[in-house]
């Protein structure tokens, strides 16, 4: 009944965008495409935030966030799910670094692309610079940028090695890389052990309809994300040793969190979720839904015509120097 439930509240939450997109259609020749990819971030942060609610995850940043409308960040984090996209755009209006294959994916394929997302196809390597020009072109019009530097998503016992591959984007910018932890502090009022990890975190050969037809399923979820202080890229010259500094931030936030965990199920106490103060800016719980779906559905029918157009277009093409 609450999959059922859920999938109601998404198809028409996804209806009511489309019907107010189509009615707005004419209103959409006054706008820049530079103030629309803006805007785009910013209602695709609500979507989020809408979305999270519907499948009864909660967020709690932990940390300072910084006020991004003065200044661009490169994004980077640990990738346990598909849930990760959601839960930092939530928080972190922003455009996205994602593999090609997120593009077909439900619901998450949908919202990357009304979002500026760059897609990269794994292995080739015109795609890969054509991402990282891509980043540049984002980070120089004050759009923070998204990336998953492993590559790959974990089980959520590890953080795996980070590639410097989009890392050089910030080096090439001289934007500042901002590290984010994602850790998940309860799955159904308890610490997860390794079955509810499973219900959260999709990795491996892990099927997406099925994985999340059981998510649909849980009770609820609480997530934590950890904002770390940025790194100032002019104390390096090489993208790898940012990527390395990166690392370490985000492991060391995570495999403490992983600590408490594991003792907390061994002594099946449930951990406390940590709050912290966000210097203006509320909770999820703190934002009334209809307030954000109402501003959400304003924002698209200003922003979603030509919702295939490429973000491309705002950038350079030419070498950098």
């Amino acid at each position: 009944m609450l999959r059922l439930f859920r999938l109601s509240a998404i198809m028409v939450t996804c209806l009511f965008f489309i019907l107010v997109v189509l009615i707005s259609q004419p209103f959409l020749f006054f706008i820049t495409v530079k103030s629309r990819v803006k805007l785009l971030t910013s209602a695709s942060s609500i979507w989020a935030r809408i979305l999270l609610k519907v499948l009864g995850i909660s967020v709690r940043s932990i940390g300072i966030l910084p006020d991004s409308s003065r200044e661009s960040f490169l994004l980077v984090s640990n990738h346990q799910s598909y849930l990760d996209i959601l839960i930092i755009l939530s928080l972190f209006p922003a455009a996205f670094i994602a593999k090609s294959e997120v593009g077909s994916w439900p619901l998450i394929g949908w919202l990357s692309r009304l979002a500026p997302t760059v897609f990269i196809r794994r292995g080739d390597t015109l795609s890969n610079v054509q991402g990282f020009y891509g980043a540049c072109g984002l980070l120089r019009q004050g759009i923070n940028v998204q990336v998953f530097p492993e590559g790959t998503t974990s089980d959520g016992t590890e953080v795996l090695k980070f590639s410097e591959l989009f890392l050089a984007s910030a080096v090439r910018t001289r934007r500042r890389v901002l590290p984010l932890t994602v850790n998940f502090q309860m799955v159904n009022g308890v610490s997860p052990d390794r079955d509810a990890l499973d219900l959260i975190c999709w990795y491996g050969e892990m099927d997406f309809a099925s994985h999340f037809w059981k998510l649909l399923a849980i009770d609820s979820a609480e997530v934590s994300l950890v904002v770390q202080k940025p790194i100032s890229i002019e104390k390096y010259s090489r993208a790898a040793s940012v990527a390395r500094v990166a690392e370490v931030i985000v492991k060391s936030e995570f495999d403490s969190h992983l600590s408490e965990s594991i003792a907390a199920a061994r002594a099946q106490v449930p951990v406390e979720l940590m709050t912290a103060s966000t210097a203006g800016h509320p909770s999820h719980d703190e934002v009334e839904p209809i307030s954000d779906f109402v501003l959400g559905a304003i924002l698209y029918a200003l922003l979603a015509s030509n919702l295939n157009e490429n973000v491309y277009e705002m950038i350079p093409q030419q070498n950098e120097a």
